[in-house]
């Protein structure tokens, strides 16, 4: 038996109804509900459910109510495919969503992080209504909330002809949301050591002490001195050396050392330098010792070749190979799975340092790749990886078109992925690229910066999570509509982006719909709780967005039931509104409160110059940007 989510399933055989075992079946399960049942109370975060009613209509509310918490809103018996509006308080408009062909829906909406705590109302309107704004004065400033009608944006998108205003929106049903604390984890409870009863020293009955009879002193006879005799010199032997750090050794051949080393073995490796290209075609470790070179002299284009699975390769140098075809990578590992590359520095390669192609399971860490002919790392169709604390740096070297493929690192059509707590910089290209059915994709805890193109670029990919990344500097090698972002997520779909640090790119952070082959539907992104600083630098006349939504072809990007929302981002910049383009949803926006008027926007504020500081030590950026 488990909680999908909704209720509780059991997968258990039936057993028919009305026979002795049938009855002992029910009563055993009975009672092995019994704990599930004493155990509910106990929970740290209880799994609320509010329902309400009105007239036929049903609407319930799961979830755990608390700021900023994602709960589910289910409704039945509302007017069929009907598009309906979720309404927090009769101020706020959480999400837009039209209900099925029977009147049903199930949609997740976000409650408002800044919402108090106590009673609130979450209403479900027939028409659809805008959230509320922020008013500013200039960058840096930040003023009071007020409810207020959308405000048409100054932009070239059409200004609808003036109509009576309408009557507003008309609640049909609503449920009263208890919100409470946001729950951290209760460590186990540690007894208060007063309470633990110290239990009273027991007597420990001392034996009576006994007289030790104290013997007669004995004349102990003084033995006549002894001449001793004086030792002939012995030789002392010289110890030998304790082994405490022999170097290993240095083959002639390390593809003779590769081969004499049996399947599952180790090999390790000296301070050696080899001018070889090398296959491990069985499973093995070869360890070297940050000192063992793998040297290409200019005229090999392979360093090594892995053919075998669960291959580790520990603390070796790879440098200086020859040039070679498109996508191939002198360190090549191709059609396995389990492979391993740590505490290695991996620099100059035929097109990429490292080509990762096919298989599962492969873990790279703590390692650097550097000025590759057009990219760090290439990577296609493997699942289940992990790259982790590398570094991607000074790569495309060759000066390929960064538009096709080139900078730190690129991943295609790979699944569950973690790419976290790397540092991709200086690359003429992006800095993290994931382009083409990358699905499950996490990119978190990374700093990027002053790569030419996006510092993080998501690309006709699905389900990726975008969170904690510091990102600075990046975007100015091709600025224009929105690709200097120093977040971007293009032709994508379902992707959050959450809780980076964006400041001193050519935008900020900016998601892009196009008509492109194989490209999913451009719909449930959601931008929310980042901080975006902007600084245009003299004489660029480049668009300096700081969060936009742009579409260039008629998707869906900005249809009601899309589910592209942005919610809590904080701003900065340089330059006061109203600044053209500074925000985009449908059109080009320029002032905040506009922008909070759209579903690309709400509850977003600027930060004071001494709130942005703080944040920008915090996340490791320099709190001024450099000239462009």
């Amino acid at each position: 038996m488990f909680w999908d989510g909704e209720r509780w399933i059991d997968e258990r055989p039936a057993v028919p109804a009305g026979t002795a075992g049938g009855r002992h079946e029910r009563i055993k399960r009975w009672l092995a509900t019994v704990p599930i049942l004493l155990l509910v109370p106990a929970l740290a975060i209880p799994f609320v459910v509010t329902s309400a009613t009105s007239g036929d209509m049903q609407l319930t509310l799961q979830g755990n109510a608390y700021p900023g918490a994602t709960v589910k809103l289910v409704g039945s018996h509302f007017p069929a495919s009907t598009s309906m509006s979720a309404m927090w308080d009769d101020t706020k408009s959480l999400k837009t969503f039209t209900s099925n062909g029977d009147g049903a829906f199930t949609v997740s909406v976000q409650i408002p992080r800044r919402s108090a705590l106590g009673s609130h109302e979450l209403g479900v309107y027939l028409a659809a209504v805008k959230s509320r704004t922020t008013s500013t004065t200039s960058a840096g400033t930040k003023t009071g909330r007020q409810k207020q009608q959308p405000t048409p944006s100054p932009t070239s998108a059409p200004t609808p002809a003036p109509t009576a205003p309408p009557s507003g929106p008309v609640q049909i049903a609503s449920v009263t949301v208890d919100v409470v604390p946001a729950a951290t984890p209760t460590p186990k409870p540690t007894p208060d050591p007063t309470a633990v009863p110290t239990p009273a020293p027991t007597a420990v009955p001392t034996p009576k002490p006994t007289a030790v009879p104290t013997p007669a002193p004995t004349a102990v006879p003084t033995p006549a001195p002894t001449a001793v005799p004086t030792p002939a010199p012995t030789a002392v032997p010289t110890p030998a050396p304790t082994p405490t750090s022999t170097p290993a050794p240095c083959p002639a051949s390390l593809q003779g050392a590769i081969n004499a080393t049996p399947t599952g073995g180790t090999l390790l490796l000296g301070a050696c330098t080899f001018h070889e290209a090398v296959t491990v075609s069985r499973a093995m470790t070869i360890v070297g010792n940050r000192s063992t070179v793998i040297d290409g002299d200019g005229i090999r284009a392979s360093w090594m070749t892995v053919s075998a699975s669960n291959v580790t390769v520990d603390g070796l140098v790879m440098r200086n190979a020859a040039a070679g075809a498109n996508q191939s990578g002198s360190l090549n590992v191709d059609g396995v799975s389990g492979f391993t590359l740590r505490n290695s520095a991996l620099s100059g390669g035929s097109y990429a340092d490292l080509r990762l192609w096919n298989g599962s399971g492969h873990t790279v860490t703590n390692s650097t790749f550097a000025s590759g002919r057009d990219l760090g790392v290439v990577g296609w169709n493997f699942t289940d990886s992990l790259f982790s604390a590398n570094r991607f740096t000074g790569n495309n070297t060759a000066g390929f078109d960064p538009g096709y493929e080139a900078g730190g690192i690129k991943l295609g059509e790979v699944d569950r992925v973690r790419i976290m707590n790397n540092e991709a910089d200086n690359n003429a290209g992006p800095g993290i690229w994931c382009d083409a059915y990358c699905s499950a994709i996490t990119i978190s805890g990374n700093r990027v910066h002053d790569n030419t193109r996006p510092g993080i670029l998501y690309e006709i990919s699905t389900a990726g999570t975008i969170t904690g990344n510091a990102v600075w500097e990046n975007g100015f090698g091709f600025p224009g509509w929105g690709w200097g972002g120093g977040i971007v997520v293009s032709s994508s779909g379902t992707t959050d982006v959450s809780g980076n640090t964006v400041a001193w790119n050519a935008d900020g952070i900016v998601v892009i719909s196009q008509s492109r082959a194989g490209s999913p539907a451009v719909t449930g992104n959601v931008v929310h709780d980042n901080v975006v600083a902007m600084a245009p630098q003299p004489g660029d006349s480049s668009d300096k967005m700081a969060v936009a939504w742009i579409q260039d072809w008629s998707g869906v990007m900005y249809a009601a039931g899309s589910n592209n929302t942005g919610s809590g981002n904080d701003y900065w910049a340089s330059v006061p509104e109203p600044q053209w383009a500074r925000f985009g949803w449908n059109g080009a926006i320029s002032s905040l409160s506009s922008f909070n008027a759209t579903p690309g926007e709400d509850s977003g504020t600027y930060l004071a110059s001494s709130a942005l500081s703080s944040a920008l030590v915090n996340a490791g950026i320099p709190t001024s940007p450099k000239a462009h």
